[in-house]
């Protein structure tokens, strides 16, 4: 695999990989790579939403579920093997223009994995029964509940109705109704079965540690026997072309007034498709672009601003979203969006813009070279939507020879089209008065009314900064994170979110940089991360190619020693924190882990403090000021770097950005410490209107011990964290109430762990949910204990997976990170198999 990449970030992506065709029509792409003994496994089939005819939405994907089932050779789960084979990554997706399922698995196990995507490609039908159906219906439909939850959830069935005509194939979900989802028959899935899953319909990827030779031998041997299909015939471009501007408007349980605009645009293989990338990321995507500065920072009208360009087989979606300030009405914004867009439409792009957009999507290319899953979805999906594997280099092509003059006479082509926008209120606040009316009689009618890890070293600067650096090449990428240890226990009582603040807003302005020049200068070495206040500790992640290194410590070195807390970027945050506020009033589930940490320890103990709007109030410069001088030090900071770099040229990088910062930090981070006294409680929190309920549960067990961690992890998949879980095969599977229900061990390193279950109910199996939930509970400590069989299973799972968790730098340095944290060996989870 090769990235050619000259200094202006022009790439071209050259995969190596070998094509075939079966007799039966089946599509092969092979791309070797023999650096790790597993191999990505992907069938893309040309059959998605769109497919769908009226009367039978959500099909395609109900059909995705049923393919996870048995067949007439096996029974059981489908992800059983794979888990014992310890595969990574398994999964099936629906879209408009495809569906997808895949899984990355031990090159031992490739045999397995090719004869089961070749069994119930063949071998389906004869074991589909009317309870199967009904089972998967039951789980898509409380998926379908559980995503209409979310807040603003409601909004994206009305933009389909409000851009696409009445037959077009994109009009409608790709979850489908209720009502059609319930009319869905065995019949139906026969017909969909014979129509769209043919190997002619087909294309199988692998990549990773396979031959083209061993691909030819085994794909005939597994699917030459597959049945063909029939040729089918597809719409092939489909642009909604409204005349005039559409506009509604609707209610939902949120806490902020949104906006979205939408205008149609032409589809994937359309260069225009590919520029209008360019179009969002210098209108309104990028902190300095001129919509989302103007409305956030300049006029401050918005708490957020956000733009997508997404293309699609028949025609693509250019999107606005913007989420308005507290007390501001659409009336105020939107001759401002109107007046920005023209502006833009008559001017054209920032070329600094521009060319930070063009060294962002190179950046984002090179670094999705880096897994075969990634390549394989590259090779399939160019060659299923574009006729070619390497479509990609096309796009790249157009990305970068764009100048500011055809970016905007392509912005000019779409965006002067007719949009359809949509906003949101949020439910006003309506009671209803006590009745006084006399209802026993009408009133009388009057005139009145494979593991091994990299070489890692260590040093400590001069200053007490700690270094920590893993050299794995193979990409010119580092990723590089910094763990400053302290967090939100560190926060005092009357601001219990004050790390947040103190963090978010590091990269706000500081004495050199105002904000929008720090951002601009970060896009021009293409360097993305936040900074994110934890419960202990506090972090900044980021990949920069390694040319960028030094550039990239020294912006980090200005964030972090002279941040100055902007008053209006201060004022800012605290909006978004009221509107986050205001959106919990409607929809309290959002808040289900932080109510339930405030339980387990206590509302007076660290872990236990909430935001409230006086608190929120409560927070100043000077407090922030004052947190910073006593948490953030160069001795109370660990700076990881994992990729293509030694600790000599990363301790000089690291001395020549922060050699000269003294100083010692007076960090009053506070320990988790030990639970509220065990008790059994049940606590309720009223959603009205909520689709599905909320259930968290569980209890406080003894701090990390890492002589017990493996096995606590084990009895815990065995429990409910995995698919196969007795918590998730009891209320998904066997009865069908909810998506999906795991359980997790909450660790910290200062305190009590807790062992937590959550997941979503349909609201009418809330009770009978929460019985199960203990029942399973009680039986699990007390009655039916883990057994060998399943301690073993979950055993064997977690050494097989171990090579396909460490395929990336990102992996290692996550493992490396957290044994640190708790004390550990860096390389800890080297000897996790034995």
């Amino acid at each position: 695999m090769l990235v050619a990449a000259d200094e202006q970030a022009s790439t071209q992506v050259e995969i190596p990989y070998e094509t075939f065709q079966l007799d039966n029509g089946l599509t092969v792409l092979v791309h070797s790579d023999h650096s790790t003994p597993t191999v990505f496994v992907g069938m893309w089939y040309a059959v998605g939403s769109k497919d769908e005819p009226e009367g039978k939405t959500g099909f395609a994907h109900l059909f995705e579920h049923l393919m996870f089932q048995g067949t007439e050779n096996r029974e059981g789960e489908y992800f059983s093997p794979f888990l014992d084979a310890g595969a990574t990554g398994m999964n099936g997706t629906t879209s408009e223009d495809r569906t997808n399922y895949y899984a990355t698995v031990p090159t031992g196990a490739l045999d397995m994995a090719l004869w089961m995507e070749s069994d119930r490609m063949s071998h389906l039908l004869g074991a589909v029964t009317q309870d199967a159906l009904d089972e998967q219906r039951d789980v898509v439909q409380n998926e379908k509940r559980q995503r209409e939850t979310r807040p603003y959830a409601q909004m994206y069935d009305r933009i389909k109705g409000g851009l696409y005509p009445v037959d077009h194939p994109y009009r409608h979900s790709v979850i489908g109704s209720m009502e059609d989802l319930d009319a869905a028959s065995l019949t139906d899935v026969h017909e969909w079965f014979d129509t769209y899953y043919g190997a002619s319909n087909v294309v199988l990827v692998l990549a990773g540690d396979v031959s083209i030779d061993d691909a030819k031998q085994k794909v005939a041997h597994y699917f030459g026997d597959a049945p063909s299909g029939v040729p089918l015939t597809y719409p092939q471009k489909w642009i909604p072309d409204l005349r005039e501007n559409r506009k509604e408007s609707m209610y939902d349980r949120v806490g902020q007034t949104r906006i979205s605009r939408v205008w149609a645009m032409p589809g994937m293989n359309d260069k225009d498709s590919t520029l209008m990338y360019l179009v969002n990321q210098t209108l309104a995507t990028n902190k300095n672009s001129p919509l989302r500065k103007t409305l956030v920072d300049d006029l401050q009208l918005a708490t957020q601003v956000s733009g997508s360009a997404y293309g699609r087989l028949l025609n693509g979606e250019f999107a606005l979203t913007i989420d308005l300030r507290d007390g501001i009405t659409p009336e105020q914004v939107i001759p401002v969006v109107d007046r920005v867009i023209a502006e833009y439409l008559r001017v054209g792009p920032d070329r600094q813009l521009l060319e930070n957009a063009k060294l962002a999507v190179n950046m984002y290319m090179i670094g999705a070279l880096e897994t075969n899953s990634s390549i394989g979805r590259i090779l399939a999906e160019g060659y299923l939507y574009s006729d070619d594997p390497l479509y990609i280099n096309t796009e790249l092509e157009w990305l970068n020879a764009a100048s500011t003059v055809d970016v905007l006479s392509t912005a000019k082509r779409w965006l002067e089209r007719g949009y359809y926008e949509l906003t949101v209120y949020p439910f006003p606040d309506y009671t209803s008065a006590e009745s006084t009316v006399d209802r026993s009689a009408i009133p009388a009618v009057s005139t009145d009314a494979r593991l091994q890890f990299p070489d890692i070293e260590t040093v400590v600067l001069d200053n007490g900064m700690k270094l920590v650096v893993a050299r794995r090449g193979g990409i010119p990428i580092i990723d590089v994170s910094l763990r400053i240890a302290t967090g939100a226990t560190a926060s005092p009582a009357d601001a219990p979110g004050l790390a947040t603040f103190v963090l978010s807003l590091l990269d706000k302005g500081t004495k050199k940089f105002n904000a929008h020049e720090l951002a601009a200068e970060r896009d021009k070495i293409a360097m993305g991360g936040r900074f994110n206040a934890g419960t202990e500790n506090s972090s900044l992640n980021y990949r920069v190619l390694n040319t960028h290194l030094d550039r990239s410590l020294e912006l980090t070195h200005e964030m972090l020693r002279n941040p100055v807390f902007p008053q209006d970027e201060l004022d800012k945050f605290k909006q978004q924190i009221l509107g986050w506020l205001m959106t919990l009033e409607k929809a309290p589930s959002s808040a289900a882990d932080s109510l339930f940490d405030r339980v387990m320890y206590g509302a007076d103990s660290i872990m236990g403090a909430v935001w409230t709007p006086e608190l929120l109030q409560q927070v100043d410069r000077a407090k922030l000021r004052q947190f910073h001088r006593r948490e953030i030090a160069p001795d109370n900071i660990t700076v990881y770097m994992i990729g293509d770099i030694d600790l000599d040229t990363a301790r000089r990088a690291a001395n020549r950005a922060f050699g000269n910062w003294k100083g010692k930090h007076q960090s009053q981070r506070q320990p988790v410490g030990t639970a509220a006294a065990a008790k059994p409680r049940v606590i309720l929190v009223d959603q009205p209107g909520a689709a599905s309920s909320t259930i968290v549960a569980g209890h406080a067990i003894p701090p990390f011990d890492p002589s017990t961690s493996t096995e606590l992890s084990i009895l815990n998949r065995v429990f409910g964290g995995n698919f196969e879980s007795r918590l998730n095969l009891n209320l998904r599977e066997d009865k069908g109430w909810s998506y999906g229900y795991r359980s997790a061990v909450q660790s910290n390193r200062s305190g009590d762990q807790l062992l937590q279950m959550k997941g979503q109910v349909q609201t009418d199996k809330t009770a009978a949910a929460m019985a199960e939930i203990l029942r399973e509970f009680v039986e699990f400590t007390a009655i039916r204990p883990a057994t060998e069989v399943e301690v073993e299973r979950m055993k064997i799972n977690q050494v097989r997976s171990l090579p396909g968790s460490f395929a990336t730098n990102r992996g290692f340095l996550g493992s490396i990170i957290a044994s640190d944290s708790y004390g550990l060996p860096y390389d800890y989870a080297e000897g996790r198999a034995e």
